[in-house]
C-alpha cells in the first residue's frame, strides 16, 4: 500500500512526502541508508535540493556504493527513478521497508542528513509545501530513545492523526511478520528437497547406465583394444566423480555399482 509506505517514510525521517515521486532524487533513501548505516555512505555529497539530473544521479550512485560498502545486493534503476517511474519507486521502497523497519537505528533522520546541501532544514521545507498531506499516518513505526524532543513530539502528533484515519491504517503485527518468513522459508525448504530428489534420482539413472556400460566392456574378449581400453578410462572417471558427489547430497552409491 503506496499510503502505508509514505507514512512509514514521513514518519521514520520527519518529512512530508505526500506523493512517491517526491522521492526520485534519492535523497531521502540515502537519509534512510545513513540512520543505519552512518559510516558507510557520504552524506555530505547528498543534495535534498538538487533540480539537476546529474545531481539527482549522483545521489542514487551514491546510495548504489553504499548498498556495496555493507555487501546489500540489489541494483538500482538509476535512470527509471530519476524518471520518477511509480512502479519501480514503488518496488524500491517496499523493499526499503522490508529490509530496514525492523533493523536498530543508530543515528535519528534529521542529524544524519543535517550535513547534506539543503538537508538540515529539509524537514521544515517540506511541511511547509501547499496543502495538507493526504497521508494517512499508520502506528508501526516506533519511537527510539535517541529521538530529540521535537521528533518525539512529532511522532505523537502523527500517532493522533493514525487514530483518526484507522480505517486507513495497516498496523504492524511482528507475529504474523515471522508467520509469513516462516511460511516462506518453508517453501524454499520444499522447493530444494524436490530439486535434490530429482538430482539424485537422475545420477542413479546415470550411474546405472555407465554401469552397464563397464560391464560390457569388462566382459570383453579382447581388454586391450584401444576403443575398450578408452571406455574403461572414461567409467573410471566417471564412477570417481558420482563418488564424490554423493557425499554432498548424502547418498551412497556402492550398491548401485554391487
Amino acid at each position: 500500500n503506496v499510503d502505508v509506505l509514505l507514512a512509514w517514510i514521513n514518519s521514520f525521517l520527519v518529512v512530508n512526502v505526500k506523493t512517491i515521486k517526491e522521492m526520485k532524487t534519492g535523497a531521502l533513501y540515502c537519509n534512510l541508508f545513513a540512520v543505519f548505516y552512518p559510516d558507510h555512505i557520504q552524506m555530505t555529497k547528498v543534495d535534498f535540493i538538487c533540480k539537476k539530473e546529474r545531481n539527482i544521479k549522483k545521489n542514487w550512485e551514491i546510495l548504489q556504493e553504499a548498498f556495496q560498502n555493507v555487501m546489500i545486493h540489489r541494483d538500482i534503476p538509476i535512470n527509471e527513478l530519476i524518471q520518477g517511474h511509480e512502479n519501480e519507486h514503488l518496488k524500491l521502497l517496499q523493499w526499503a521497508y522490508d529490509y530496514f523497519h525492523s533493523k536498530k537505528m543508530i543515528c535519528n533522520a534529521v542529524d544524519a542528513r543535517s550535513n547534506s546541501n539543503g538537508g538540515r532544514n529539509f524537514h521544515q521545507q517540506s511541511e511547509n509545501n501547499d496543502g495538507e498531506s493526504t497521508v494517512p499516518q499508520d502506528t508501526f513505526v516506533e519511537v527510539p530513545e535517541e529521538l530529540n524532543s521535537s521528533q518525539k513530539d512529532a511522532k505523537i502528533n502523527e500517532d493522533d492523526d493514525s487514530k483518526n484515519n484507522d480505517t486507513n491504517s495497516v498496523p504492524y503485527d511482528p507475529v504474523e511478520h515471522l508467520k509469513k518468513f516462516s511460511s516462506a522459508l518453508n517453501q524454499r525448504h520444499e522447493k530444494a528437497e524436490d530439486e535434490l530428489n530429482c538430482l539424485r534420482r537422475e545420477r542413479t539413472l546415470h550411474l546405472r547406465t555407465f554401469t552397464e556400460i563397464a560391464k560390457i566392456c569388462n566382459g570383453y574378449h579382447d581388454q586391450n583394444l584401444p576403443l575398450v581400453k578408452q571406455i574403461n578410462q572414461v567409467a573410471y572417471y566417471i564412477f570417481a566423480f558420482f563418488f564424490q558427489i554423493s557425499f554432498y547430497i548424502g547418498k551412497d552409491v556402492h550398491h548401485i555399482k554391487n
